[in-house]
């Protein structure tokens, strides 16, 4: 699933309770102060192991390179 502009997590959070093992999730975020709140919400760092989070702290339209990303 990639949601994009995820502003405050008010969604990502609801995301990450119900998905389940198996499950991806990108997130793209322009916005560094917003990006950093959703590396540090203790929600989305309680989500099942086995699923899968991805964090990008970038403009949808300009992605960055794999290795710069923010993977949880």
């Amino acid at each position: 699933m990639l949601e994009v502009g995820a502003g405050t997590g008010v969604v990502t959070r609801r995301l990450a309770r119900v998905l389940r093992p198996g499950d991806r999730l990108h997130v793209v975020e322009a916005n560094p102060r917003f990006a950093e709140r959703l590396r540090d919400d203790p929600v989305l760092a309680a989500r099942h192991p086995e699923v899968g989070l991805r964090l990008s702290a970038c403009r949808v339209e300009a992605p960055p390179a794999e290795s710069s990303d923010a993977n949880k």
